[in-house]
């Protein structure tokens, strides 16, 4: 303001010297007017000078404050890159760490002479030395220069020819297994992964390889098939979470979110395998053995809802014995560290029923936690079909040790049938002979009295010497029917369509052969035979083995020899058909297996040699005769079975056979 009074002042003063020498008269008055040379001065300055000025401060208070917006918008850029830059050490720490505490070996090289910057613990405990005996920057073919690394095809490999390498001269990211040999020529597969590090400008800077020790897993491929996957991928997934980490140091967040979705990823796998899988899976926490997850197939097996079991051990799986196995085999795993196995045991299910599993049981770490991985399968179906197919193999074995014998009988009916023809043909020249000398010694006995005779008195001797002559001459008859019987019925004799029989011959033939199993069996057995029976067609010695078959059923069914057995043929007037029918007072045939006495090898006498091949035989004999083979039974009244044949057909009588007038 003072700047500006000197100003209109020095002005005014300039003005009115300046008129001074100016005419007329009357301007000098005018102007020298105080107060209108004062305002039209403050006028002229106004708009020269004083308005330029205020709109200058105006500008420069705007300015201030932009200024002011400017400065505080620095200070919040540069919070912000503090806080940055401590995430970034976060960062940078908690990948550090995570690299330290990876179960695998890393190093990181860096671009392009391969100098080692960095390998972590268990690297440098897989390439046998400690962390002092590392020279941080030693090259990567320096540090694994005495291990031999091979293909497996046995060629050695170079370190520039491995992932790690063409990471670095080409910038691949790949992975490959290597077999390394020590100094001590043990040998170890290692799986090799490596990838590049790049600058934004696609520069690659460094490369970082993850390695580890796969020899045992390889050991144990096949049974950890499944798992095996699962662990590639997973791995494979933290490779890339490492890589993408490394590379985006700047993006944590992104980083964190894209790993969660991977490891989600991987969990559904998992849960997929989980669900799917044919067999029982259950994971259990070791410290009290508490029921942690279920699948759907242990829920279908043990017969029990998710719920139900899930915060309970394993009692709540099967009774109190099975519940002890799976204890102790727990126990093993736990203080052992080793897999546990029960190949068979019987677990009690509801509502009821005895169920036979096996067991697998293995320690593994699951979300950072050590469960036991168990699962249980039902072999239930199987250990029965194991256990028919040993019983049918001893039926065929007592099978073919009855066809053994049957060979054998025949063979000694041949040998006993020789001597029996010498003692039948003597025991006739002796009968014959006592008829021709009894006279005379009965003769010298009314002579000169009683004398000794095979160490008795000829008085007694003369009555039962020729009953002993006819007993041994009835014996050897017997023996020479028995044999005959014998040989019949082991010849071969199959069916031919125009073969016939007769009934009532073929079942007094098979009483015959089981004479003596019947008077031991019973003590009443009757022969019902019907007279005038048509014949049937088919072979008698088949119809034999029938008969022979259902008689000797009917006896083994007997509780004691007062019960009885019936053997009869007849007709029946409805069909026309041929009947025999062999009815026993036995136990009867139990209700539950009446639709099963005709298969093939089913016997209830497999203890006392039975074979479970009569009736089934029987019964296809039958078919092939074009009958059929019924029974009725009634439970510890006994059984009846008739056996249905075809009337054999009756030739025509021609006119030739009838005569002509």
């Amino acid at each position: 303001m003072f700047t500006l009074v000197v100003s209109i002042f020095v002005v005014e003063t300039f003005i009115m010297v300046a008129l001074e020498g100016v005419e007329p008269a009357g301007w000098k008055e005018t102007l020298a007017d105080s107060s209108l040379l004062t305002a039209t001065l403050y006028a002229i300055l106004y708009f020269i000078l004083f308005k330029p000025l205020v709109v200058l401060i105006e500008s420069y208070r705007h300015k201030e404050i932009e200024l002011k917006t400017h400065q505080q918008h620095l200070e919040q850029l540069i919070q912000e890159c503090a806080v940055s830059e401590a995430a970034l050490r976060e960062t940078k720490a908690i990948l550090q760490a995570a690299m330290d505490q990876s179960p695998t070996g890393i190093a990181i090289a860096d671009a392009p002479d391969g100098a080692l910057r960095y390998v972590n613990d268990v690297g440098l405990l897989m390439r046998g030395i400690d962390r002092q005996e590392f020279v941080n920057g030693v090259g990567y073919d320096q540090f694994v220069s005495d291990l031999q690394i091979l293909d497996f095809d046995g060629h050695l490999v170079k370190p520039t020819e491995g992932p790690l390498g063409r990471a670095l001269q080409f910038g691949e990211t790949g992975g490959v297994e290597y077999v390394v040999r020590g100094l001590d020529n043990d040998e170890r597969i290692v799986q090799f992964n490596a990838a590049p590090i790049r600058k934004e400008t696609n520069e690659i800077v460094a490369a970082i390889a993850i390695f580890w020790d796969i020899t045992e897993r390889k050991r144990v491929e096949e049974e950890l098939k499944v798992y095996q996957n699962h662990l590639e991928q997973l791995v494979q997934e933290r490779s890339r979470e490492l890589q993408e980490t490394s590379l985006r140091l700047k993006k944590e967040n992104e980083g964190h979110i894209k790993a969660k979705q991977a490891l989600q990823e991987s969990e559904e796998r998992f849960r997929q395998i989980f669900e799917q899988s044919e067999d029982a899976i259950i994971l259990i926490s070791p410290p009290d053995n508490e029921i942690i997850d279920v699948n759907p197939t242990a829920e279908r097996i043990f017969r029990k809802n998710k719920e139900d079991l899930l915060g309970h051990n394993l009692s709540s799986l099967c009774d109190q014995q099975g519940h002890h196995q799976l204890e102790c085999a727990l126990e093993q795993i736990i203080l052992d560290n080793f897999p546990g196995l029960i190949e068979k045991f019987e677990c009690l299910l509801p509502p009821g029923d005895i169920h036979i599993l096996s067991f697998h049981g293995k320690k593994i770490r699951l979300q950072g936690s050590e469960v036991i991985y168990t699962t249980f399968r039902d072999i239930t179906t199987r250990i029965i079909l194991e256990e028919q197919a040993r019983e049918i193999q001893a039926r065929l074995i007592q099978a073919n040790r009855m066809t053994s014998l049957g060979t054998m009988v025949s063979s000694v009916a041949h040998e006993i049938n020789n001597p029996n023809n010498f003692l039948l043909m003597n025991a006739g020249i002796v009968k014959r002979s006592w008829e021709d000398i009894a006279p005379v010694v009965e003769d010298y006995f009314q002579r000169n009295g009683d004398f000794a005779v095979a160490q008795s008195l000829w008085s007694e001797a003369r009555s039962f010497f020729p009953e002993a002559i006819d007993g041994i001459q009835q014996g050897a008859l017997r023996i020479s029917e028995i044999v005959g019987n014998l040989k019949a019925y082991g010849r071969d004799n199959r069916f031919q369509a125009e073969s016939q029989a007769d009934v009532n011959a073929v079942v007094q033939l098979s009483t015959s052969i089981l004479n003596h199993h019947i008077n031991r069996a019973t003590h009443r057995f009757r022969l019902e035979l019907a007279e005038d029976l048509p014949q049937v067609r088919g072979s008698a010695r088949q119809l034999e083995q029938v008969v022979i078959n259902l008689i000797q059923n009917a006896l083994q069914a007997l509780p004691s020899p007062d019960c009885g057995v019936t053997v009869s043929t007849g007709t029946d007037p409805v069909s026309g058909h041929v009947l025999i029918r062999i009815s026993d007072e036995g136990t009867g045939v139990p209700p539950e297996i009446a639709n099963r006495i005709m298969e093939p090898f089913f016997t209830t006498r497999l203890e006392h040699g039975g074979t479970g091949l009569g009736l089934a035989i029987s019964a296809t004999i039958v078919k092939e005769h074009d009958g059929s083979i019924e029974f009725e039974s009634e439970q510890d009244k006994g059984s009846t079975f008739t056996v249905r044949l075809c009337r054999a057909a009756v030739p025509e009588i021609t006119n030739d056979q009838r005569g002509t007038p």
